[in-house]
């Protein structure tokens, strides 16, 4: 059986690596969860507007202009003699002693 939004509708799906049996009976297969990106569903909190509710596409279209703004800024000062600082400043994570760009991160963040 195959559930799908209506094309009035903005919805993304989510796959994952878990095989389930549905309709029982039927073996296992892989299953799409559908979140409906227009519902209002948790708190996000902004610097500038508060805690409010928000949906996933909400939420998504901000992180994601934050990012392009980070992203232009870091372009923009690098190498610049205009007295600009960057936006945010890097931070190391637990996942860093994985990555093979540690080090490289590590040059650029200096002695932070």
């Amino acid at each position: 059986m195959v559930t799908t939004p209506g094309p009035e509708q903005r919805w993304g799906a989510v796959l994952g690596t878990s095989q389930l049996e549905v309709p029982p009976g039927q073996g296992p297969q892989f299953v799409f969860v559908w979140h409906n990106l227009d519902e209002q569903l948790g708190f996000h909190v902004l610097r500038s507007k508060g805690k409010a509710r928000r949906s996933l596409l909400e939420r998504y279209d901000h992180e994601h202009g934050f990012r392009v703004k980070v992203a232009d800024n870091a372009r923009r000062v690098t190498g610049g003699d205009d007295g600009s600082q960057p936006l945010v400043e890097p931070v190391g994570q637990d996942e860093c002693g994985r990555c093979p760009y540690e080090q490289w991160c590590a040059q650029q963040m200096g002695g932070r």
